[in-house]
């Protein structure tokens, strides 16, 4: 379902191209003797043989350093005079603040409010439905609707009283989320785990409800064919009438005015939808409150016609939902391509997919490579079909039209990670050529990713399967920017497209506008450093001062849009703490779990105006495991893991690059 949003608002156009480099290869003896800084950097950070090694063969390497913030280390780096190293991941992450606080203001001051009016109107607008209808086939259907809202009701607003022993039964169910159980309202199991709330919806009472109770709506289907494409009666006269309830409840503008800002931000809803429903009904039917018989099946091959729902989860024999492609969901979880590429790389033969499949089909390599090299973990069954379907999907994505790829904010995302799955192309410094590199910049979109996944893991369709100042006299320490015009410039239009409809839509103040600006300015300092380190021209003074004091502007937009989006005049340990996670497919009683933590460290040998010197920046560190899907990890439970040391181990394929040696800092 398309909102005229979507037209207006999702089309800037993103104008980068693939910029040249004029540097030569380089590279540095055992010694470093190459390396201008090579003694004053050591005097201060002390290396470490694990270090030493990697640089020498890679000219970068990684180790962790376990700062709350990417950006502290670039504090430490002006206090200390050592040149920084301005990385990909700052800025990434950084969008994601914004992501995460702008939508969480949403959802706390203006959606939660709607939910709750929805919920209660719609509750008393199916009991309505019950009491008049004639043919008891509807007034049931009515009647299992009024208690579908009343679930929803009760977990939005905590003063609701559920109206029965079935509403209490979900209740308690949803309760304790200990997975797969058989639903009282719907003919199937549901699995409870999805209702554990995660993401940011653990840091109020508010976002708790407004969590589970769109869980609720979005999870719930309403199954109106069974696996042979016959219809289920009872299936379509409930949602039929729960369409219509919207209608005559005079709720539609509510229920716009929640699934618009959400469709901006992840997309249309996957399913069939309460319009679409409706719609359908009264050309098949003429009516939404008698329906024929005999017409049920013009009713599903008429929904058909519409669309195509591209993610479906296989999961039929755990819980008896029939795998037919034709389901409701009241708000309905939405189409992400990620989900559609786990959902066609897993099922009986592969039950749980990697988030190294996403980057594949993106267009990584690297990422590709190490899946083939390592069956025995990423396809331990054998599953013939694996490499052809990956092939497959990986040349459907490589055609997408460039205007889906900014259709909404999701995708925009996912497009602004894409330049960092291609291998650096030759004229660019000789640290970002090497096959580590791109192992780390894999790492880097991953962790980007994993941070999308976290900020919208209540809205996406999830896979599942069986089983300081600038004065020109101040001294300063040259720096440097990773160059990567295409990521900054993609960057700049994402976070323009996220400001403009936000606008348009009214759900923006000016603080937050303000630090978009900000965010802004500085995505274009950056592209703009990069072309000029590309092509051989030197920076200015101005320019590698503001690189030296970047930590403070970093430091700033972070502050503002946290407070921004948890309404707090004081930010806590816990608030600035980046570390988080989120389940991303279930495979059987396993959930797929994918992690960023604290930051780490990154030491490369980069060129200055025809020098090599040391420098000094931060990444992701980024994680992927199982875990029970009874016990699906909220950030909190992660964040406690990272504190006592209990550190999983980091993937196999980050070896060429990641030490687990610490650096040491000299006092």
């Amino acid at each position: 379902m398309r909102s005229p949003l979507t037209a207006t608002v999702f089309a800037i156009a993103v104008a980068a191209q693939a910029q040249t480099g004029h540097y030569r290869p380089y590279s540095v003896s055992a010694d470093f003797h190459e390396v201008a800084n090579r003694r004053s950097f050591e005097s201060i950070v002390h290396l470490a043989p694990e270090h030493r090694k990697l640089l020498k063969k890679n000219l970068f390497v990684v180790s962790p350093r376990g700062d709350y913030q990417l950006y502290e280390i670039y504090a430490v780096n002006d206090y200390r005079d050592l040149p920084s190293l301005i990385t990909t991941d700052t800025v990434l992450h950084l969008y994601h603040v914004f992501f995460d606080a702008t939508l969480r203001k949403i959802e706390t001051d203006s959606l939660y409010p709607r939910l709750v009016r929805m919920s209660t109107k719609l509750e008393e607008a199916s009991r309505k439905q019950a009491e008049p209808a004639s043919e008891p086939a509807m007034r049931a259907a009515a009647f299992k609707d009024a208690e579908y809202f009343s679930v929803a009701h009760c977990l939005a607003d905590p003063q609701a009283k559920p109206m029965d022993k079935a509403v209490k039964t979900e209740l308690a169910r949803i309760k304790a989320a200990s997975g797969f159980m058989p639903s009282v309202i719907f003919p199937y199991k549901v699995d409870y785990s999805r209702f554990i709330v995660r993401g940011h919806y653990t840091r109020s009472k508010t976002l708790q409800r407004y969590f589970r109770a769109m869980t609720w709506y979005g999870l719930m289907p309403f199954a109106l064919a069974d696996a042979k494409g016959a219809p289920m009666g009872e299936q379509i006269r409930m949602a039929v009438l729960a369409a219509d309830a919207l209608k005559t409840s005079r709720e539609e503008a509510d229920w716009q005015a929640i699934y618009i800002p959400t469709e901006l931000y992840v997309g249309a809803s996957n399913m069939y939808t309460p319009s679409e429903v409706r719609e359908t009904a009264l050309k098949v039917f003429q009516s939404t409150q008698k329906l024929d018989a005999s017409r049920l099946p013009a009713f599903v091959a008429a929904l058909r016609s519409l669309r195509t729902p591209r993610i479906q989860a296989r999961i039929t024999q755990r819980t008896g939902v029939p795998n037919s492609g034709v389901q409701f969901r009241f708000m309905g979880l939405r189409d992400i391509p990620d989900s559609e590429i786990l959902q066609n790389l897993t099922g009986e033969k592969r039950p749980m997919p990697s988030g190294l499949d996403v980057m594949a089909v993106l267009g990584s390599s690297r990422a590709a490579s190490i899946l083939d090299a390592n069956p025995s973990a990423y396809n331990p069954l054998g599953w013939s079909d694996y490499r052809p379907e990956r092939a497959r999907l990986t040349s459907d994505f490589a055609s997408t039209p460039a205007g889906t790829w900014r259709s909404n904010l999701y995708w925009s995302w996912l497009d602004a990670l894409r330049p960092l799955l291609e291998p650096v192309p030759a004229g660019y410094p000789s640290f970002m050529r090497s096959a580590a590199w791109q192992t780390k910049d894999l790492s880097t979109a991953l962790a980007s990713w994993t941070e999308l996944r976290h900020d919208t893991i209540l809205y996406g369709e999830q896979s599942a399967s069986e089983m300081g100042d600038g004065e020109v006299e101040q001294p300063y320490v040259k720096g440097f920017v990773e160059p990567r015009v295409e990521v900054y410039e993609r960057l700049l239009a994402l976070s323009k497209q996220s400001r403009t409809a936000l606008q348009k839509l009214h759900l923006i103040d000016k603080d937050a506008l303000d630090q978009f600006a900000s965010y802004e300015d500085m995505l274009s300092f950056f592209a703009s450093v990069s072309r000029k380190e590309l092509a051989g021209r030197s920076l200015t003074r101005a320019e590698h001062l503001r690189i030296g004091k970047i930590d403070g502007e970093f430091y700033d937009m972070t502050e503002v849009m946290l407070k921004y989006g948890t309404n707090f005049e004081a930010l806590t340990d816990d608030d600035l703490n980046m570390a988080l996670v989120a389940d991303v497919h279930t495979g059987g009683d396993s959930a797929l779990e994918e992690g960023v933590g604290k930051a780490d460290e990154l030491i490369a040998v980069v060129p200055i105006d025809g020098k090599l010197y040391f420098a000094r920046g931060c990444v992701f560190s980024y994680y992927e495991f199982t875990v029970p899907i009874a016990d699906r990890m909220t950030d909190e439970a992660w964040k406690a893991s990272l504190k006592d040391g209990k550190d999983r181990p980091r993937p196999a394929w980050t070896s060429n690059y990641f030490t687990k040696a610490k650096t040491k800092e000299k006092e």
